[in-house]
């Protein structure tokens, strides 16, 4: 392609028909010059790695020259001889997103040009078992075509300051891949991982398509934080949480989802914890914690030394026994109440994890009595 129509020099990318002639013959190429099943066609690259998309100023007047290319390669996808092939799209995580940047989801939808959606934001690949997939599932569905939300490798990497990269564990996988399913997803699309791939990674992606393994299999949730791509994105993830004044009784929210039922799991569930990790935070501070409304004062707490880096960032744990969350989606919300006077401000919430156990055995199984 000619570098002057790129959008990162000023050029008009996919409003400019020869953009959209060239990738379409690629696309008829692939469809028509190959035996394949289908092609998959990327509308989230944009803004970090395509050079090829809409500017700002042409998304209203061209949002309907896209969709006529998708139509275009879905009839050829169709109408070829032989074997019709599917066509699949990745896509934004939200509908807003895919809007601002002329991707019609609704529409291809409604015509039936598209087989199966994936949504991901490109670069920001730490794993995340709270996309919001349910618009998406709804709608998709309606339609008779399916989603695979795109599970991310990384539980921590070097775009954290004073991080190295480390890959999610199995049970960071179990916790995301169960949260999909329980939102009425069809299955996951595996990003990538550890390579080579080794026993523990093969055995994960063995277990992250099969729904009954998850059911009851050991879970680390992570809530996801935000980077400079989501930031590019407007692509909204709740944390870190800065609370940056002391204000009693003022509470800050961080939303997350559980696929698991305390309620409904028969006593198979062994211990329910949940991780913060808090920044800036000194031994005289207090908050409060409170879980879909129900104050944590009650539930054991340990607190330990999070970095060599930070000295005042801690984990603070809790080990839920009298307040439980609820299968679906749940609110932490935090308070701080006190802080020594002129100390300052800047306590913030850096992470949030839950972990659930199983046992074996029920934990409410009671013995038979013996005469």
């Amino acid at each position: 392609m000619d570098p002057a129509l790129s959008t990162r020099g000023g050029g008009p990318g996919w409003a400019d028909q020869r953009v959209r002639d060239h990738l379409f013959g690629i696309v008829r190429e692939l469809l028509v010059g190959y035996n394949t099943q289908g092609v998959e066609l990327d509308f989230a690259a944009p803004p970090g790695w395509s050079a090829f998309h809409l500017r700002a100023e042409d998304v209203t007047q061209y949002t309907p020259v896209v969709t006529e290319w998708v139509r275009k390669a879905t009839e050829t996808a169709r109408n070829r001889v032989g074997q019709t092939a599917l066509i699949g799209v990745r896509v934004y995580p939200t509908e807003e997103i895919n809007l601002a940047h002329g991707v019609d989801i609704r529409t291809w939808l409604k015509e039936g040009l598209v087989d199966y959606l994936s949504p991901l934001v490109y670069a920001h690949n730490r794993i995340d078992a709270d996309t919001p997939v349910e618009w998406l599932v709804e709608l998709a569905h309606k339609y008779n075509a399916s989603v695979y939300p795109i599970l991310m490798a990384y539980y921590t990497n070097e775009a954290r300051q004073y991080y190295t990269r480390v890959f999610a564990t199995p049970a960071m996988y179990h916790a995301a891949a169960a949260s999909y399913f329980d939102r009425g997803c069809d299955g996951m699309y595996s990003w990538f991982m550890r390579w080579p791939l080794g026993d523990t990674e093969r055995r994960t992606l063995a277990d992250i398509g099969n729904p009954d393994i998850l059911r009851e299999s050991t879970k680390h949730y992570v809530v996801n934080r935000k980077s400079d791509y989501t930031d590019k994105l407007g692509f909204k993830r709740p944390l870190p949480l800065e609370i940056n004044c002391v204000d009693p009784g003022k509470r800050h929210a961080i939303p997350f989802y559980l696929a698991d039922d305390p309620v409904e799991s028969k006593g198979r569930i062994h211990e329910i914890r949940i991780r913060m990790r808090l920044h800036n935070m000194v031994s005289a501070d207090r908050i409060s914690l409170f879980l879909n409304g129900q104050s944590l004062a009650a539930e054991p707490c340990a607190h330990y030394r999070a970095s060599n880096m930070y000295p005042y960032d801690r984990w603070a744990e809790l080990t839920l026994h009298r307040v439980q969350p609820r299968k679906g989606h749940n609110v932490l919300e935090i308070s701080h109440d006190f802080r020594p006077e002129r100390l300052g401000y800047g306590l913030a919430v850096e992470d949030l994890e839950v972990l659930v156990k199983y046992n074996t055995f029920r934990d409410d199984y009671e013995m038979p009595k013996t005469h």
